[in-house]
């Protein structure tokens, strides 16, 4: 048998009389035992999205409508030389394309616009080629309420695949 620990709100409040002094006092205590426990079952599930998504090599970013970044998983920080607290509110666009608007063809863009996966190859500025997968969350309703997107640097496949094709087009 193991003890849980019990945890306990309480006020205590002092009562006077006419003549100023005082009389008694009335404490009132709550178990919130049960709240506290939710706090820490969410700090728990927390701390284990962050072990999950920071342990992949893929970027992982969860925007809202105006493609501005909510969370960031430590991949895509590391892949923009810069700390996650910095990227966070800026929109995406900004940060990885240094532009002042969304991107053309942007597959989370279309994912907001159409509610349904999309995915695409982009050419950062830099010349590196991303496999850019955008997926809208939604409500119950079915109403897209944020977005996130997960992306891959694939840029030595590609330059695999077209050493390839040279390869085959001179055979």
């Amino acid at each position: 048998f193991k003890a849980h620990p019990s945890y306990f709100w309480n006020k205590a409040q002092k009562i006077y009389g006419p003549d100023g002094n005082c009389i008694g006092a009335i404490e009132v205590i709550r178990d919130i035992t049960e709240i506290k426990q939710i706090e820490l079952d969410l700090k728990q599930a927390e701390a284990e999205k962050r072990l999950i998504l920071n342990t992949t090599s893929e970027i992982v970013t969860y925007l809202d409508l105006d493609m501005r970044i909510k969370w960031l998983n430590s991949a895509a920080a590391e892949a923009l030389g810069r700390k996650e607290e910095d990227l966070l509110g800026r929109p995406c666009y900004e940060i990885w394309h240094q532009r002042t608007e969304s991107c053309t063809g942007c597959p989370v863009v279309r994912a907001r616009l159409t509610g349904q996966p999309q995915q695409a190859e982009i050419v950062r500025p830099d010349g590196r080629v991303w496999l850019s997968r955008g997926y809208p969350v939604l409500d119950q309703g079915g109403k897209v309420i944020s977005l996130i997107e997960f992306a891959l640097d694939i840029t030595e496949r590609k330059h695999i695949e077209d050493q390839l094709k040279q390869t085959t087009a001179s055979l």
